[in-house]
């Protein structure tokens, strides 16, 4: 198109320049008008060549770039649970003991009880061991009579052999005496108390088979169970912070993050992205109680700053871009599971270079993808 342009305008000139010449050639100015023509032919091309082909500017390297901020909060599911529940089955049902056959409960349903509470004692009716007791019982009466007949005809008649029938009386009543105190034993051991461990709330449930608890001891407080998978789990630390939703609640809140289970508690497990990964439990405690039952998210805050690895010049520099060219910087960074985590260097709002990094120079000029 510049091209027919060019011809154009140099076929216009043309046509002017022969007209012109016609007229001066009759009043006998041939030579300078062929010396004027050429040079004004020249300079026309020259300014419609620049025009129409115009020095082209350098081209500058792209490069892609990356803001510095905070990472966003990570956000879970979990359900509100009683801090501490201790359950007591019922030990009839349960089969403990074949001998087990009434339970005095001590507390009632729903009262609040404290560590050391007397909860309920498991009494035995066994034969035996009352049989035992009633022989053991009769034979120390026996022997108590014993001693006092014998020490009633040794005051009548004060013989050497009534003496020692007293003193064969009285050893055969301790002996007896012994027999009872491990008969009282054996059924002390048939009544067994049970006490609280934990404080909380009382729950009896007195039809329950052996698969459910007769007593449970619930605590009031409340705690958030919830998992993580692998990928997250360097991210959570013990102690915290956390906001809290409870249910489609606009109000938040405040708790921390109490445990972190070790080891799995599920395998091989699909995330959102479809991969397979561990996934780990752990607990928040709220600040306040919540319903036990009720659903929560979590959003667990992040204080720390993480930066891409491809921005890493030597592991100790990024380049920096700000208006139209980038700045070689110091960093100090710690690589972890989740990226490099930026500890000094830059500020949060700071855009980094992530590409190409090893072929640029500091202050050069770039654009951006």
């Amino acid at each position: 198109m510049r091209l027919i342009i060019l011809i154009l305008l140099l076929t216009l000139l043309f046509t002017a320049f022969t007209v012109f010449g016609i007229l001066l050639y009759k009043k006998q100015e041939r030579k300078w008008l062929s010396t004027s023509a050429s040079a004004l032919v020249v300079v026309t091309v020259l300014f419609f060549a620049v025009l129409l082909n115009p020095p082209k500017a350098p081209q500058l390297t792209k490069v892609d770039v990356e803001t510095v901020q905070k990472e966003a909060d990570l956000i879970y599911k979990g359900v509100a649970q009683p801090k501490s529940q201790e359950n007591f089955a019922n030990p009839v049902a349960s089969g403990e003991g074949a001998e087990a056959a009434e339970v005095v409960y001590s507390v009632s349903d729903g009262q609040a009880v404290q560590a050391g509470d007397l909860l309920f004692t498991t009494v035995s009716k066994s034969e035996s061991n009352n049989l035992q007791l009633q022989f053991a019982k009769e034979d120390l009466d026996d022997a108590n009579n014993g001693v006092n007949q014998a020490i009633a005809a040794y005051n009548k008649t004060p013989t050497p052999e009534n003496l020692d029938k007293v003193n064969q009386a009285k050893d055969k009543a301790k002996q007896a005496e012994r027999a009872y105190e491990t008969a009282v034993a054996s059924s002390d051991q048939a009544t067994k108390k049970t006490y609280a461990t934990t404080s909380g709330k009382v729950i009896i449930d007195k039809n329950a088979t052996k698969d459910k608890p007769m007593l449970s001891v619930v605590s009031e407080e409340t705690s958030i169970e919830s998992t993580v998978y692998q990928e997250e789990l360097g991210k959570l630390s013990v102690g915290q912070p956390v906001k809290i939703t409870v249910g489609n609640s606009t109000k938040t809140i405040n708790g921390k993050i109490a445990t972190i289970s070790q080891s799995p508690v599920a395998s091989n497990s699909k995330d959102n992205d479809g991969q397979n990964q561990s996934q780990f439990a752990f607990t928040v405690e709220p600040e306040s109680p919540i319903h036990q039952g009720f659903n929560c998210q979590l959003n667990v805050v992040q204080s720390a700053t993480y930066i891409p690895q491809t921005s890493l010049v030597d592991d100790q520099h990024v380049y920096v871009y700000a208006d139209g060219r980038i700045h070689l910087k110091q960093v100090v960074v710690q690589l972890d599971s989740s990226g490099a985590r930026l500890i000094s260097g830059l500020s949060e709002g700071e855009q980094v270079v992530t590409s190409a990094t090893t072929h640029l120079k500091d202050n050069e000029k770039v654009a951006i993808h």
